[in-house]
């Protein structure tokens, strides 16, 4: 967790800020998270500001 700048009111402020993934799946030789989200710590509480799921995935190996 580190801090951000968020938009509050008429200017900017300094939040903490975190970004959680979870659903690890196994693809290939990757594992890889398939759900996330970030967003700002509001009151004691993460207030997510993205959310996002991979539906498809393809994996190459360099």
């Amino acid at each position: 967790m580190g801090d951000r700048y968020a938009k509050q009111n008429k200017g900017y402020q300094l939040l903490p800020w975190e970004g959680r993934f979870s659903d690890y799946r196994t693809k290939g030789a990757v594992h890889v998270p398939f759900f996330g989200e970030v967003g700002w710590y509001l009151n004691n509480r993460l207030a997510p500001v993205w959310q996002g799921q991979i539906e498809h995935i393809t994996h190459t190996l360099l």
